[in-house]
């Protein structure tokens, strides 16, 4: 196989890595961007070694060896078509932070749960520059240099993913998306295969086998640019319109302070943005010192005696840091990580002994009302899963589940909360579909309170 690097630069910890559709060349993922992240391609599934390009090429043997030299925390795989059988069967689970499988089956080839055997075959033994074309016009997908490929080395592909193991539970999927339209792998057999496996569903009913992967990317990799522009222009008034938001800091500090039996004299507060959390410590803990952390630049609180202030991705500032604190704490923030696990383990590491990792976030149910008119739900987490999570580093966890339903007179005062708050932050929808789906005024808040210590 090989990996092909579309942007690699220095600095980089977080990456994208796609498993591209068979007979795709890596220059079909070339517009695919998103801030902060690199972009490495895998294809040429023949055998399982590669050769890596990032400028200049040298011969390595591809897999979690590659991957753990490149340095990077956080993976998001991408595995569209065939890619979903490959990266099941060649990548390594521990390195990969999240899995979207789009338009394939860990089986590959299946009459229940894949492409047919028959049909397989048939693409097999009857392959040539006219059914390539006809196939590529199938998916969806224009490629305009189909004299020039080499038809024994696609041929030899689809060998070698015949050659897969096709019962593996190797990764653990995030999310499959399934193309209503797909002429590739059957809808139908698509959801056996995942609906087996557990994994949620997104159901695309008007693509084809090649969707939007960009479109999907956006969706499941939020553009913390945006979070800040949004979330620092609603701060004027974030504060007498975020009232969910401000019932859940309020409840977390009350279980900080029931668990907090030891002095707190350092604390860590993630993403403060309009302080509903920190005036309330303030007044729990006056003399102590705190590390306020936020995307953007906010003028002093002046709330505690020393207060010292950090304008930076959380996720990325927390791997640097060195101080210890005696709690760690953060409400309504923590939705937008793309690598929680990693957060966790950080925040072990900078914990006291004894110390109290403390956070409420937006979880699964959140806007709920506006799932029906995304292209992709967002991805958050339940209580369990974030138990889960959490259990990985820390010998107790409590978490504890709030639900806070909001009523307006119209839809459209319900998007004006979502702006006053900041909360529209996440992948773009359009002012009729919002409003559709808003009609009934009606706002769902869903946050898990999560309580962690050694």
């Amino acid at each position: 196989m090989r990996l092909t690097y579309l942007r690699k630069e220095a600095g980089h910890d977080r990456l994208i890595l796609i498993y591209g559709g068979w007979s795709i060349s890596p220059d079909y993922y070339s517009h695919i961007a998103r801030d902060g992240w690199d972009l490495a391609v895998v294809s040429d599934y023949t055998d399982s070694h590669s050769e890596t390009e990032s400028g200049d090429r040298e011969n390595i043997s591809f897999g979690s060896d590659t991957i753990t030299r490149s340095g990077y925390r956080t993976i998001y795989l991408y595995a569209w078509s065939f890619g979903v059988i490959a990266a099941e069967n060649t990548l390594d689970p521990s390195l990969i932070t999240r899995a979207y499988a789009i338009a394939g089956t860990a089986e590959g080839i299946s009459d229940s749960h894949g492409i047919p055997e028959k049909i397989f075959r048939l693409t097999r033994d009857t392959l040539s520059l006219k059914s390539l074309s006809k196939f590529h016009s199938r998916i969806g997908v224009d490629v305009r240099e189909e004299n020039g490929v080499d038809l024994s080395a696609l041929r030899n592909q689809l060998d070698f993913i015949a050659s897969y193991p096709r019962n593996t539970q190797r990764l653990r999927w995030t999310r499959a998306y399934i193309p209503g339209r797909d002429l590739i792998f059957p809808p139908d057999s698509q959801r056996r295969s995942w609906k087996q496996r557990g994994v949620e569903i997104v159901e695309l009913p008007e693509s084809s086998h090649a969707p939007d992967l960009q479109q999907i990317i956006a969706s499941t990799i939020i553009n913390t640019g945006h979070i800040a522009e949004n979330f620092e222009r609603a701060l004027p008034t974030y504060r007498s319109s975020a009232s969910a938001q401000q019932k859940f800091a309020e409840q977390l500090a009350d279980k900080i302070s029931e668990k907090g039996e030891r002095e707190i004299k350092r604390i860590l507060e993630i993403g403060y943005g309009a302080g509903n959390l920190t005036r309330v410590l303030a007044k729990l803990y006056p003399t102590a010192s705190i590390t306020l952390v936020d995307l953007y630049d906010t003028e002093p609180l002046n709330l505690f005696k020393e207060e010292r202030y950090v304008a930076a991705d959380a996720e990325e500032w927390i791997a640097s840091e060195e101080g210890k604190y005696d709690l760690i704490c953060s409400s309504s923030a923590m939705q937008w990580f793309v690598n929680l696990p990693e957060f966790f383990r950080q925040c072990k590491r900078l914990l006291c002994s004894e110390g109290i990792l403390a956070v409420s976030l937006l979880s699964k149910g959140t806007l709920e009302e506006l799932d029906s008119v995304r292209v992709s739900r967002l991805q958050y987490l339940t209580s369990e899963e974030l138990r889960t999570l959490a259990s990985a580093y820390f010998g107790e966890v409590e978490v504890e589940e709030q639900i806070e339903k909001m009523e307006f007179a119209s839809g459209r005062e319900a998007l004006l909360h979502l702006r006053q708050t900041g909360v529209n932050a996440g992948p773009p929808v359009s002012l009729s579909a919002a409003l559709r789906a808003l009609r009934s005024g009606r706002l769902t808040y869903v946050s898990t309170r999560l309580i962690a210590r050694e």
